[in-house]
């Protein structure tokens, strides 16, 4: 009777879950055993969430490795692109300055050709010839054997150095000091400097008054070529 009531109480023990003595058999209650499980899933949540927030910001980080190789090598291209664009253009302002400088020579060469061509199909003149058609141009024109002031004297202005501007100017001073200029042109060459003025035969005494009117550095020549006018200035400045 007495080993059957102790193991009636061993079953009764065994199918009482809720009784103290199992809730305290290893150490906790029920509430802290509930804790410790909600705590162990809240942190496993938040473990995954971490993995999944890293796996998002490094392929973040990795298409934005991509986008700046990707950036780099564009502007690699540009700056290879311009690079080339650069060497195209000095080469195109090397061939139209080689075009200009072609241009000029050939202009030049046929000015020269045309002026040699003029100058062989021109009679040529003695000194004393062409100083007896000038005096009987000018005896034409009743200037001869009478004192030649600055209005009766008509000049020609020429310019010297290529400019129609230079010989515009050099008219307007000798208009405002008194000269009537008759022509004014282009020389037949463009290598002239400063003024030069050139003086008919009997016209010497006219040039050296002008130049000093003019108040300027000024070269005086006589005339070496048949012209129907007594003065000829030649401006290149």
């Amino acid at each position: 009777m007495r080993k059957t009531g102790w193991l009636a109480i061993a079953v009764l023990i065994l199918f009482c879950p809720g009784c103290t003595v199992m809730k305290h058999f290893d150490g906790s209650s029920e509430e802290e055993r509930r804790l410790f499980s909600s705590s162990r899933q809240e942190l496993l949540q938040e473990i995954n969430t971490a993995r999944s927030q890293y796996e998002k910001e490094k392929q973040v980080s990795a298409e934005r490795e991509n986008t700046i190789r990707r950036l780099n090598a564009e502007v690699s291209d540009l700056k290879t692109d311009l690079s080339q664009k650069k060497a195209q253009l000095q080469e195109l302002q090397e061939s139209v300055a080689k075009e200009d400088a072609r241009a000029r020579l050939q202009a030049e060469t046929l000015r020269d050709t045309t002026k040699k061509q003029e100058e062989a199909a021109t009679p040529v003149l003695s000194k004393s010839a062409a100083g007896g058609l000038r005096r009987e141009n000018w005896e034409r024109a009743g200037l001869e054997g009478k004192e030649r002031s600055a209005p009766a004297i008509q000049l020609k202005v020429l310019s010297g150095n290529g400019k129609m501007a230079a010989a515009v100017q050099a008219a307007k001073r000798l208009s405002a000091l008194g000269y009537r200029v008759g022509k004014i042109d282009l020389a037949p060459r463009t290598n002239f400097r400063g003024l030069t003025l050139y003086y008919a035969d009997g016209y010497e005494e006219e040039a050296q008054l002008l130049r000093k009117k003019f108040g300027a550095d000024m070269e005086v020549k006589p005339l070496t070529w048949a012209s129907a006018f007594p003065l000829i200035l030649v401006a290149a400045r």
